[in-house]
């Protein structure tokens, strides 16, 4: 998706003033990374942290007698959150562990369109599979961003989550075509490695 020329300056020059320096002192666990890592970059995508219109903290996101909580939601639009965020340690590797729990709160956030699992460095973005009835997120990133090694290249693609620019219809058609295709390459791939007598039939009728 194309990032507005005056957003994309605005999140570039933010980033050159942040400071990621002495982050294994300032985030020792999950509340500090979300202080002074997570919220700090989402405020330079334009969503205040204490404006609830922006950010909601420790959304409701359970079932049954649990209360679960989603760590944090954004606003695009509207009043419900459609993006959900699941924020861990620094330093924390980010496992199918911790996606499966992010999906659990996303199917329980029914305003929600995109799920974020971030340890403050490491950003995994998720959508939703419109495939699946309960509306649940692929098991696989659509998009990852790590800001171990930062360039201009991450910053663009992070920008394009900013809140004044962000088209969420855009974005998740943007992301069930890259699983069409990769569904499509890997079946390819399949096919060619285990031809089927169809395939093989197809390719000698083209021979002729």
């Amino acid at each position: 998706m194309i990032v507005d020329k005056k957003v994309l300056s605005a999140v570039k020059k933010s980033f050159s003033k942040f400071d990621f320096t002495r982050l294994e002192e300032k985030c020792t666990n999950e509340a500090q990374t979300r202080m002074y890592l997570i919220e700090p970059l989402l405020e330079i995508l334009g969503y205040s942290r204490i404006d609830e219109r922006d950010m909601l903290t420790e959304i409701t996101a359970g079932w049954g007698q649990k209360n679960d909580k989603a760590d944090l939601g954004l606003i695009v639009k509207g009043k419900e959150p459609e993006i959900i965020i699941e924020c861990k340690r620094y330093g924390k590797k980010l496992t199918d562990k911790e996606a499966s729990q992010l999906n659990g709160y996303f199917i329980h956030t029914k305003s929600s369109k995109i799920g974020i699992l971030t340890n403050g460095l490491e950003w995994k973005f998720y959508t939703v599979n419109e495939v699946e009835k309960e509306s649940s997120l692929y098991q696989i990133p659509f998009l990852v961003i790590d800001f171990s090694e930062i360039d201009d290249a991450k910053i663009e693609l992070f920008a394009q989550f900013h809140k004044s620019s962000t088209n969420i219809k855009a974005i998740v058609e943007e992301a069930q075509d890259f699983f069409f295709l990769q569904g499509f390459n890997d079946a390819f791939t399949a096919e060619l490695l285990e031809p089927s007598d169809d395939f093989v039939k197809a390719v000698f009728s083209r021979m002729a």
